[in-house]
């Protein structure tokens, strides 16, 4: 009984100096753990048991945030949301080379590049100009909206895929959406219009102006003036009232594409279906469009229309006038609309009479040109030399000597 061995186990706690026994040597202490395991002994577990037993145990999570996290829900802070994935689970590294295109694309998710503010984004020096330019854009969105873009050009076609990535945020506010489908490149149609209808869907969700106005934009610029004339309905069905606003975004887009009658269509509609009051900022963009089509007889019959409609003429709207006029050759109608201009608004100057003079002998009109001189002088404004020069060029190309030379002794 004199002699015994002393076996120790060393753990982590009994690796601390409080909870050694003061009776064991040096010794003891600085020998190495493997002289003092004991050999396996039959019926007796393993030092290793314990640990591998709380290894298996499940890990308590910490959740950050103001909600718990789920995959349909994820945590956001500070207004940036999370990388949408279950925060409780941990994804496994072995698995993602044999998983599918879904695990990959979610496993390349950084928060950093939904940031516009993170120093971290990939520079603009090491990509091509166009995603440079793309990236730029980008850039000028705000995080949420850069998220639904992205799963919208993911995808390229509306189903539950997309549904199931959009549902991920808890709301999508008006002003999110009109974000969205005001973006630069904008998303394609058939995603724009499932879109705009599915986010009206959500519970207390009403369209802003900005996002009607979006959307009609979005149309017209991809090719379907018909579908962008569709605005006013649209409205309509919502329960937002149809006003001056609607009538000139239709206007400014359809004369930019040069689509001068359907930029007439969509003013008489306004007018007769809605109730819209003319303006003349809207006409006079309609009449140059008109004009410089070359349709003057509509131009004609709006501006009668514009009087009817109690809408005053500018002195702009004179000058439309009476240039496509010249431009057509229509002397007599000219002639009117200067008597016209004198008696409404205001007394045509030098500047007028010139350009008339320009543009009716590009077309070749001298004897309007005479008639038009004739008037000038008549209502006493002094030509200067620019008239001069162009009744002299004009006289020059038929040879027409004599008068020529009489003009050009003035």
């Amino acid at each position: 009984m004199d002699q015994f061995e002393v076996f120790i186990v060393l753990t982590p706690a009994t690796m601390n100096d409080e909870l050694c026994p003061a009776s064991f040597s040096k010794e003891h202490r600085s020998s190495s753990p493997a002289s003092l395991h004991p050999p396996p002994r039959h019926g007796v577990p393993s030092p290793s048991a314990p640990a591998a037993g709380a290894g298996r145990r499940r890990r308590q999570t910490i959740y950050h945030g103001h909600r718990r996290a789920s995959p349909h829900s994820p945590t956001v802070r500070g207004g940036l949301f999370s990388d949408l994935r279950d925060t409780t689970t941990q994804p496994n590294p072995s698995s993602h080379s044999s998983s599918g295109p879904s695990t990959a694309a979610a496993a390349t998710f950084r928060l950093a590049d939904w940031d516009p503010d993170s120093s971290t984004a990939s520079s603009p020096s090491t990509a091509s100009p166009h995603s440079a330019s793309a990236s730029a854009s980008a850039r000028r969105l705000s995080p949420l909206a850069r998220f639904l873009l992205d799963a919208l050009r993911r995808h390229q076609r509306w189903g539950p895929p997309v549904v199931a990535d959009l549902s991920k945020l808890r709301r999508v506010p008006p002003t999110l959406v009109a974000e969205v489908l005001s973006a630069r490149p904008p998303p394609p149609p058939p995603l724009a219009l499932p879109f705009f209808h599915w986010a009206g869907r959500q519970k207390g969700f009403r369209h802003c102006f900005p996002a009607f106005h979006a959307l009609a934009s979005l149309l017209s610029a991809a090719g379907l003036p018909a579908s962008a004339d569709q605005l006013p309905d649209l409205m309509r069905a919502h329960g937002k009232p149809v006003s001056q606003p609607q009538l000139t975004l239709l206007v400014r887009l359809h004369t930019a594409a040069r689509r001068p009658l359907r930029a007439l269509h969509v003013l008489r509609r306004f007018r007769h279906e809605f109730d819209v009051q003319l303006e003349v900022h809207a006409c006079n963009r309609v009449l140059g469009a008109l004009a410089a089509a070359g349709h003057i007889e509509d131009a004609t019959k709006l501006f009668d229309e514009m009087s009817e409609g109690g809408v005053r003429p500018m002195p702009v709207t004179f000058a439309i006038m009476v240039r496509a006029l010249a431009g057509a050759g229509m002397t007599e109608r000219l002639l009117e609309m200067i008597s016209r201009m004198r008696n409404e608004v205001c007394q045509p100057d030098v500047f007028v009479y010139t350009a008339l003079l320009k543009t009716m002998v590009r077309k070749g009109f001298m004897e309007g040109c005479i008639r038009v001189w004739d008037e000038m002088e008549k209502d006493g404004v002094e030509p200067d030399m620019m008239a001069y020069a162009t009744m002299v060029g004009g006289f020059a190309r038929l040879g027409w000597w004599r008068r020529q030379q009489s003009c050009s002794a003035r």
